[in-house]
């Protein structure tokens, strides 16, 4: 197993691998813009500190092992801070891992060389459980969901189980009513306030601004001489450039990642982009996405600052594709029509319920490309309409559309056992609002299960106090399909489309006034994602996904990592201290683990300044590092995205809402119940 070098350096001593066996995994090594790198290092201090281990290294020796075990390699990527510095990670672990550094990876190594990898406690090893002993190598990064299922949650498994707590107290005392607080839980602590925040602000965007983590459509080089307009001679939207001359645009699928800081103005969308200010003021930053379902996340390092002009919604895919066959379309678009039929909520701020049913207040829900939140106005597909219509050729007209008042993560069934895998037997989605349309014969149609409620026509001034989109009343006239007396309407994400622009911003984009235009592009959209989404159980319809990281299958954002293999995830025990100083513990061995320097004085345990300070010159203020920079880390990744997975998937997600609307018959594909009680 050890040899001397073969020039007879007895000083050089080369650990042969031979004798070893190995986990690795090729499959799992990543690429661009990761590239493999030189070894040698690496090999040289695990040398080192296997011949430690076994107490026979020999100060001054030269040693090293002859390779890395099987299916391991060294890689080094560009920094996302700084990019002319190269961070290098160590890929091969069957769970999609990396390991950081040698120390991390030398308990692995040791139990490897050792024949007891059953008993490994490195973190990767940790995170794969029970299956660690026997774990065949992963053809792909693990696919993950919703944290609420599983045992451990949060990551780390030191931290308090706050949703089974929420199961246990719901059990015992019969009800539950209380907001959702997880103080020791990473995600929750780094995102509730900044999330909080982006929720209040979001009810005063216009509604055609796309948002972040929304998924679009963009012209990927347009340039400022040219115009996008429908060619006269096929009626496509192509791009004239400066000599009169058409061109087929470059249509790319992308993830907004940014949206500008200076005000959005409707006449953005048609407006030429030329400005003298730069597009990173006044353009939005779009991430080409990655396979959600590949390991290849190369898209994710191809971004651009791209005017709103040059920005379509997804849904309206079909509009902007005329002509082009599905060998020309950019890779990137059938990546995101890969997740249209996926939803996921974020911001969940309050938990209530009656056993066995518990239920938890969001303030968004993501429906395959975008965020729709409470107080969104979203246009809704008619009732019992299917993909097998659309194909038929039937046509409809959409006049409906809902305000929504409250969405809902509904856990039924809960199971309060510790053993088991999941929390609750039934997951879905409710989406409450009161519904109105602007057609005035709807109470016509015998189908439809709200005719029994007579149609009120509101004024243009209830309209305008309705409705938080400006000059809704060019849609109109109005009418309340459930009077002000009724209960709200409660439906599942099949019976919605998207988001109800404003009259004048449909004008711009869609050249007519008319709530249908996308209801071909989302239903197709969402028929291929059923179609492909490996992550879609045979038995369901949709993939409820634990957030938008998860869902769209992306591992960095901004340059920024963002799931569970994130740096700052790898020091937990730092970070629960700095939360428990947060809430006012701050003891001597708490402010030591959470790395807080000397220099900033002493802490007090009740807060408040030190006995005997002065008052001061107020100091410049210094430059964020701790806790403020991976705030600002995750106000970039988790405002409207929401946080990373917490725990593995399970296959267990109730497409069906709930039961149908009482008394009312209705029909239609099992699965795809479009109003609930």
């Amino acid at each position: 197993m050890v040899d001397s070098d073969s020039d007879g350096d007895a000083s050089k001593v080369v650990i042969s691998m031979n004798g070893f066996q190995s986990d690795g995994d090729i499959n799992t090594w990543p690429s661009f813009p990761y590239n493999q790198r030189d070894d040698t290092r690496w090999r040289q201090l695990l040398a080192e500190n296997w011949l430690k281990s076994q107490g026979s290294y020999v100060e001054g020796d030269d040693c090293i092992i002859a390779e890395l075990p099987d299916g391991y390699a060294l890689f080094d990527r560009p920094r996302g801070t700084n990019p002319s510095m190269r961070d290098s990670f160590l890929f091969g672990h069957p769970s999609g891992q990396y390991f950081q550094s040698q120390a991390t990876f030398f308990a692995h190594f040791l139990a490897l060389a050792q024949g007891k990898l059953s008993e490994c406690e490195c973190k990767p090893c940790s995170r794969m459980g029970g299956t660690k002993a026997t774990a065949k190598p992963a053809a792909a990064r693990p696919v993950r969901g919703p944290g609420l299922r599983g045992p451990g949650r949060p990551t780390d498994d030191k931290n308090p189980d706050y949703w089974r707590d929420y199961i246990r107290k719901l059990k015992a005392k019969g009800t539950i009513d209380e907001p959702n607080k997880q103080p020791l839980n990473f995600d929750w602590a780094l995102s509730e306030e900044l999330l909080s925040d982006y929720f209040n602000k979001l009810v005063l965007d216009p509604a055609f601004v796309p948002r972040c983590g929304e998924l679009v459509l963009c012209v990927w080089d347009l340039e400022d001489s040219s115009s996008l307009l429908r060619n006269p001679e096929n009626g496509h939207l192509e791009i004239r450039d400066s000599h009169n001359r058409w061109h087929v645009p470059n249509w790319r699928a992308g993830v907004v990642t940014q949206v500008p800081e200076t005000e959005i103005h409707m006449l953005d969308i048609a407006e030429n982009s030329y400005t003298t200010e730069e597009l990173s003021d006044h353009g939005f930053r779009i991430e080409l996405l990655p396979d959600p379902v590949g390991l290849d996340k190369s898209y994710s390092v191809q971004s651009k600052y791209i005017p709103l002009r040059c920005i379509k919604p997804l849904n309206t895919w079909q509009l902007y594709l005329e002509g082009q066959s599905r060998d020309e379309l950019h890779p990137s678009i059938e990546n995101a029509l890969t997740v249209m039929s996926s939803w996921s909520v974020v911001h969940k701020f309050h938990v209530k319920g009656i056993w066995p049913t518990m239920e938890i207040s969001c303030k968004g829900v993501w429906i395959g490309a975008e965020l729709l939140a409470v107080h969104d106005t979203v246009r809704l597909k008619p009732l019992r309409y299917k993909f097998e219509d659309l194909l038929d050729g039937k046509v409809v007209q959409l006049n409906d559309v809902m305000v929504i008042e409250s969405i809902t993560l509904v856990l039924a069934d809960c199971i309060d056992d510790p053993t088991s895998p999941n929390l609750a037997s039934k997951y879905s989605v409710l989406i409450t609002g009161k519904t109105y349309t602007t057609n005035p014969n709807r109470t016509k149609n015998d189908f439809e299960p709200l005719s029994r409620f007579p149609l009120q026509q509101m004024t243009n001034e209830e309209a305008t106090a309705t409705f938080r989109q400006v000059g809704m009343s060019a849609y109109g006239p109005w009418y309340r399909i459930a009077g002000d007396k009724t209960p709200s309407v409660t439906i599942s994400q099949h019976m919605i489309l998207g988001r109800c622009y404003e009259p004048l911003a449909a004008d711009l984009l869609f050249n007519r006034r008319e709530f249908g235009y996308d209801l071909g592009g989302v239903m197709h959209g969402r028929n291929f994602s059923e179609g492909v989404d490996t992550r879609i159980a045979k038995d369901k319809t949709w993939f409820w996904g634990d957030s938008r990281i998860e869902t769209l299958g992306i591992v960095e954002i901004n340059g920024i990592e963002c799931d569970l293999t994130a740096p700052q995830r790898d020091t937990p025990a730092k970070w629960r201290a700095i939360f428990r100083i947060m809430n006012g513990e701050a003891t001597p061995g708490l402010v030591k683990r959470a790395g807080i320097p000397p220099t900033m004085g002493n802490v007090s345990r009740k807060g408040g300044r030190p006995k005997g300070a002065k008052d001061k010159k107020p100091r410049a203020p210094r430059r964020q590092s701790g806790l403020a920079q991976v705030a600002r880390t995750s106000k970039m990744v988790s405002s409207a995205i929401g946080s990373a997975p917490e725990e593995e998937t399970s296959d267990d997600i109730d497409d069906v809402p709930g039961p149908d609307l009482a008394g009312l018959p209705l029909s239609g594909r099992e699965g795809e119940s479009d109003f609930a009680l």
